[in-house]
Order: structure tokens, then sequence, then C-alpha cells
């Protein structure tokens, strides 16, 4: 067939180029440089710096120990007394000067010696001092047979004793971590998921950004470099009337060209994504099929810049000048690609919103930027009542929402000054009360520090999560302003004020004098965690694989300490590794729990175990739940909403119509399902049906990028994007969730469009093929 032989022809040119050869030997050595990779996994054991969530908090917390020391039947106390002589120094400079910087490095190697140590048990673990620290689920196993435990398992249980003693500083770990291997040589530190985390981590990040850079760029380049003399070559003297002396078409010819050219990228994509299948497969037991898909797509890929290059060689018949314009059109689609890029990342991302409240005929949202803004129904746009720095580290608290006996909605929130990456890092800030009149926010009282999260239990307390527990107010109390000169009192005694201060710190976190702790010691406060109050006036509050059910206890008959403690008067174990992140809905009689990679489970209230389950497939992330009418509702990464069902005691997940869903959460009466889509519109679900609520006029900058940019981006290929599509086939999913596991941030979701890059690859294609073979076929060469 006389195409054929053209196709074998162009492929015989590519095989002469001797950068070709090198690229195959490079891939082979690529391939044999990563095949003695392995990976091995065992118990979380020792603490990195990347397991310190707090270290402000551990630092206030080691001193308190150490000021107490004589306190045995304290369990930090008996931890400080442990460390080493010069770390206790340098705490002691910090209980002098509370304000004294100091480097966590020493105080996490001491807490390692004390996890690393032989001794088992420690001489600073008594369990009478363990006593009052509630246990995790999995400590209470370990604990259970903590006379036949191996020295992995005890080193595990040692630091889960640390972590229940010193609360709110350790970030959430899985309590297995992968270890990489390099054939008999371990890396010394392990990477902070277990072993089946580790595959999700590879597949979602490590080897769609690899396959980016290699195919879409290094193996395009390569790839351009070896094909740009096979149309120049073809146009020389003698050679082009030889080839159409045969029975062939001039249109066949140069498509058959076009398609020998293309077989370059198709050799050595091939090559390197079977060598990378293999090896993660045999070696890291990653067996991602979805890596294949890499071919079709790098080789489509390589397409739009081969086309480019063909009408350059048809234009000027040389490979030098090929080259120089295709890699001229590079930069163009690069430039166009990173100006969208731009306006996406500060004009339309930074607006998503992440999360919703509503009072009355009030609405407030947060967005992706964390901005804290209310709807203005005259100016029909969303106005900002408190800004942030889309890339600032500054923590809006989510919005609480209270209604006045007038119908009016008061707000409840605060800022933290960089309380992304410390939550103590603005001490004891004040809440903000945003009064209806004018929407003037006004201080009143303050927070415990490190808090990071508000919840109403019904109409009477307003709950704060903070860095080591739980604390109470009554709302009343939290909507008035303070007089701060009522609370002085000159006569105090100031002997023992610093001992006061660290304590405050450690024994619940509320340097506050208004929020009572009402689950300090007995409930550990670890992210992942959740807040939530029911209907019935309880508090339901989960961390990690445990939850647990809170109501006011009488304090009328006894007005000791201990009745700042709210009573526990149910508690369960969630599903799923403690340390994902999850979101929950709280109905009428049902819990909806949600985590990454388990089935959705539903639980009573009053037992708080679970009742059902919902099977979901490998691509479902739930990233928002919300109960109402007595359904529940759930969105996920894709930007899709389902409504649960239940008959007959079975449960099932129903699409609805929406799509690009935000979020979602009930309306304050609770009959209606608010759901953000489309960036920073907001529809109602109702039992009639979908009403339109909040459409709110399109920014100055919006417009720009609705009806300048994104069009241009469709006329321009997104070669960049189509990087991201390769991601999406590898990783089996179009969008990824990232944090949320952090109390008071939501979870960022990054979302691939796939129908972009390749609707303007794939028409780039066809119309430069068909101006190159109106070229051919008109010219007389």
């Amino acid at each position: 067939m006389p195409y054929l032989a053209v196709i074998i022809d162009s492929f015989r040119a590519a095989l002469a180029s001797k950068v070709l050869w090198f690229a195959f030997v490079t891939i082979w050595l690529l391939v044999i440089a990563l095949a003695p990779i392995g990976i091995d996994e065992g118990y979380t054991t020792e603490i990195t710096g990347f397991d310190i969530y707090n270290p402000t908090q551990l630092k206030y917390q080691l001193a308190d120990g150490l000021d107490s020391q004589q306190d045995t039947d304290r369990a930090i106390a008996r931890i400080a007394a442990a460390l080493p002589e010069e770390v206790q120094e340098t705490l002691g400079e910090v209980l002098e000067n509370p304000e004294k910087r100091i480097s966590v490095d020493p105080m996490r190697s001491a807490l390692n010696e004390l996890i690393t140590a032989e001794e088992f048990p420690p001489d600073w673990h008594e369990a009478e001092a363990w006593k009052s620290l509630r246990e995790t689920g999995e400590r209470l196993l370990l604990e259970e047979r903590q006379d036949s435990l191996n020295t992995d398992e005890q080193q595990r249980l040692k630091r889960l004793w640390i972590e229940s003693a010193i609360p709110g500083v350790f970030a959430p770990r899985n309590n297995q971590s992968a270890y990489l291997t390099y054939a008999w040589l371990k890396f010394p530190y392990p990477v902070p998921v277990s072993k089946a985390r580790f595959a999700n981590l590879i597949n979602d990040f490590v080897l769609p950004l690899l396959i980016s850079w290699m195919l879409g760029f290094i193996f395009v380049l390569l790839g351009i470099v070896v094909t740009a003399p096979i149309i120049p070559g073809m146009l020389q003297p003698g050679s082009l009337h030889l080839l159409l002396s045969k029975p062939i078409s001039r249109s066949g010819l140069l498509i058959s060209k076009f398609v020998g050219g293309c077989s370059f990228m198709l050799i050595c994509v091939s090559q390197l994504a079977l060598g990378m299948f293999l090896v993660l497969g045999f070696r890291l037991d990653v067996w991602s099929t979805g890596l294949l898909w890499c071919i079709p797509a790098s080789l489509f890929l390589f397409a739009v810049f081969y086309s480019v290059s063909v009408m350059a060689g048809l234009a000027f018949r040389s490979e030098v000048v090929s080259i120089g314009v295709t890699c001229l059109f590079g930069g163009i689609c690069f430039v166009v690609n990173f100006g969208g890029n731009i306006f996406d990342d500060l004009i339309t991302s930074p607006q998503r919103i992440t999360l919703m409240r509503a009072g009355g005929q009030e609405y407030f949202a947060q967005n992706a930027g964390g901005q804290l803004n209310r709807w203005d129904a005259s100016s029909k746009e969303w106005v900002t009542m408190i800004a942030t720095n889309p890339f600032g580290m500054d923590l809006v608290i989510p919005p609480v929402t209270v209604a006045d006996s007038d119908g009016s909605t008061r707000v409840i929130t605060a800022k933290v000054t960089n309380g992304r990456v410390n939550p103590m890092a603005g001490g004891n800030v004040q809440l903000q009360v945003f009064e209806p009149e004018g929407w003037e926010s006004v201080p009143t009282v303050k927070l415990p520090l490190g808090t990071s999260s508000l919840t109403p239990v019904g109409d009477e307390y307003l709950v704060a999560s903070h860095s080591t527990g739980l604390s109470a107010i009554e709302i009343e109390k939290a909507l008035i302003s303070p007089d701060e000169t009522a609370r002085k009192d000159p006569d105090a005694k100031k002997e023992n004020k610093m001992a006061g201060f660290f304590r405050s710190l450690a024994g619940g976190g509320a340097r506050s004098e208004d929020f009572k702790v009402i689950a300090g010691v007995e409930i550990q406060a670890y992210p992942p965690l959740r807040l939530a109050g029911t209907n019935q006036g309880n508090l339901l509050f989960a961390s990690r694989d445990r939850i647990y059910r809170l109501q006011p206890r009488d304090n009328d008959d006894d007005k000791d300490a201990d009745n700042d403690l709210w009573a526990i008067t149910a508690e369960g174990t969630l599903p799923g590794e403690g340390a994902d992140r999850f979101v929950w809905a709280v109905g009428d009689q049902y819990l909806l729990f949600v985590r990454r990679d388990q089935p959705l489970h539903v639980m009573s209230l009053e037992t708080l175990e679970v009742v059902g389950e919902i099977e979901v497939d490998d691509s479902f992330q739930g990233t928002h739940a919300a109960a109402v009418n007595g359904k529940f509702y759930v969105a996920d990464a894709e930007g899709d909403l389902y409504e649960v069902n239940e008959s007959g005691g079975q449960w099932s997940l129903v699409p609805t119509s929406f799509g690009t869903v935000e979020s979602i959460v009930a309306s304050a009466d609770g009959q209606e399902l608010l759901v953000a889509h489309h960036v920073d519109r907001v529809d109602a679900l109702t039992a009639e049906g979908r009403v339109n609520r909040l459409s709110p006029q399109r920014s100055f900058w919006r417009r720009i990028n609705d009806y300048a940019v994104t069009p241009l981006r469709y006329v321009i290929p997104q070669t960049g994007e189509l990087g991201e599509v390769v991601g999406t086939m590898i990783r089996g999913r179009s969008a990824v969730v990232v944090g949320g596991n952090v109390p008071g941030q939501e979870a960022v979701v990054e979302r691939s469009n796939l129908v972009r890059p390749l609707v303007s690859c794939g028409g780039f294609i066809f119309v430069m093929m068909a101006i190159n073979v109106w070229y051919f076929r008109s010219r007389d060469f």
C-alpha cells in the first residue's frame, strides 16, 4: 500500500536521527535507574517536623508541665520532667519570658528520644497520670495487649501517649507510614501516609507532574527537532517527484508524512509509559493503568505542535525555520495559558464559595480566598464584611448567625492574624458581632487561644473549638461588649500570675474570662474534627476516629469546677482511617458521615452506631453534606450534587440536575437546600423544585475573563491544560481535594477542565492540517 510505504519511509527518516537514539538511551537509563525503588510500611512512631501543627502550643504546654512537674498526677508534668536538662533549661527561659522564641527541633528530638528508648513501659508513663486522658480507639487497642507488643508497636503506643498528654499540637497522621527504599538502602525519613495513601499520592500528584513535564515539554521538544527535516526533505528536488509518481494523492502524501512523523512520539512515549508502569507495579505495588493513557494523550499533544512544524516546512522548506516557528508558537501557547491561569487564580478561584450561612432573609458566604461576604439584594452583589488576602495567612473563623426576637440576624465571627499557619498567632482575639444596622462589627468577648471554629448549640450556647479542647459561652453573653474596667482588680495577687497563664494554655486553652471549658482533658480535640448542634440541644463532636454526644450538666446542685464540663451522654467509633478528612450532616434521627475512600455511612444519633452504608466508586470524594426536610444531600469534588434516599432500610445516592456545585448548606428554617454553584451563584432546592435566588453581577475583571480571555483559550490550543487531562487519566478523576484537615479551614478543590483543551487542541489540529493540505495542493513544488 503506497500510503503505508510513505509512513514507513517517514519512520525510517526519524530513526536516522541521532537525537532520537539519544532519547531512547535516556529513557532506558531512566527506567533502569527507577527499577531498584521500592516501598516498605511501618508504624508511625517518630515525630517529624511536619507532624507539629502548633509549635507555639507545644512550647507553652511543655513549659507548663515543667512548672508543675511536682504534680505527678499530670501526664504533661511527667513528660516535662523526663526531658533532657538542656531542653528543660530552655523551657525555663520560656517560663520567665513567654514571648521568647525557641526552636522546635530540640523539643521534637527530646520527645523522639522518649519514644525510641528501649525501656517499656517508660518511667514517665504511669497509668494514674493518664487516667484522666480519654483514649483514642487505636491507643485503647494497643493498651489492651500492652504486654505482647513488639518494638514498633511499643514505640507507636508511646507516641500516642505523648499525643494524648499534649493535645492540639500534632497534625493528623495515619498509624502507618510508607518508607521508600532504593535497592538495599532505606530512606531515613518516612512518607507520613500509609502504603495505600502513598499510591493515591503518586497517582494524584507525582505522576501527573512527571508526565506533564517529561511528555508535555521534553519529548515534544525532542520530537520537533527529530521530525522537522521530514517535510523540507520531502520537498527536495527529485524527492517529491519520485513520491508523486506513485499512485498517491498530494493530500494522502502529506497526511501520511504527518502520521509518520507522529510515530516518533508514539515510540518514545510507549517505552517510557510501559517502563514506568511496570516499575511502579512490581516495585511499588502501584498498578496505575491510567498511566497507559499517556500514550494517546501525548501523541495528541505532539500533533498540535507538529501541525505547525509541517506548515513552516511547507512555507520555508527549512528545518531550522520549522523548529524556530514551532518554538515561537509554543511560546504563544504558554503566554495565553499562563495569562488564563492568572485570571483563574486571581479573579475567579478566590471568589468560589466554600461555605455559606443563612439567617432570616440574609445570606453570608465565605470564599476560597477566606473573605467573608454578605448578599446585598439591592445591588445584587456580594459585599465584603471581612477582607483577606487570597494568598495571605489570616484566618476568618466560619461565621455563626443568630436570630433576634424581631426577626433580624446578627453574625458572629473573628479574624485570626496568621491563623492559617499557627492558630495561636493572633493571641486572644475578640469575637466580632456584626449588627444588621449598617453591618458594622462590634468587638465583644475574648476567644480562647487557638480558636479555629464556632458552633451554636440550640439558641443558648456557642461552643469554641480551640487548640486543646472545647469551651462554651452563653450566646447572650457573647453578643454583649464587656466593660473591661469592671474586670480589673487592683488588689489581685500577682505571684502566681505566670503559673496560671501556662496552666490556662495547657488545661483547655482558654485564657478567656468568658468561655468555660466543657471538654478539655476528657476529649482530645485532634484534627480532623467537626462539631454540630442537634435539634435536641446536644453537641456532636467528632475527632479522628471517635464521636461524642455532649449536653450541658445541671449546675444548680453543685458549683465545683468539674461542673464546668458538659456530660458525655454517648460515644462511638467512626469508620475509616482517623487521619483522613471527613464531612458530615446532622438530621433529626440520623447522621450522614462521609470520609475519603470509604462508603458513605448513616449513623444513629441515639446510639452513634452505623445503621446503613452507601457504596460509592473510587472517584467519589465528598466535600459538603447537608440535611434538609429529613433528607441528606452530598456534594462531591467533581461538582455534582446527590440526594440520599432510603427505602426499606436500604440507602442509595441519586444524582440531581445541579452541576459545578461549590458548596451546600441548609437554610435557617431547614426547609431549603442552598446550593452555591458556578463560582458565586446560589440557588435553593425546595420540595417544589429549584428556585433561583442569588445571581450576582459579574465584576469588570470577571467579564474580561469570561468574554475575552476564555474565548481566546478556546482559539489558542491549551497545551498546558492538556497535561491536566493526562493527570485526570492517571488518577481516574478530574478533581483533587487538598487540605480540609485543619479546623476552620475548608478543603480546596482543584478541578481540571477536560473540555477546553480537547476542543482547542483537536480543533486546531484539524484547521491546521486542512490549511496545510490546501497549501500543498495549490502550490507547484
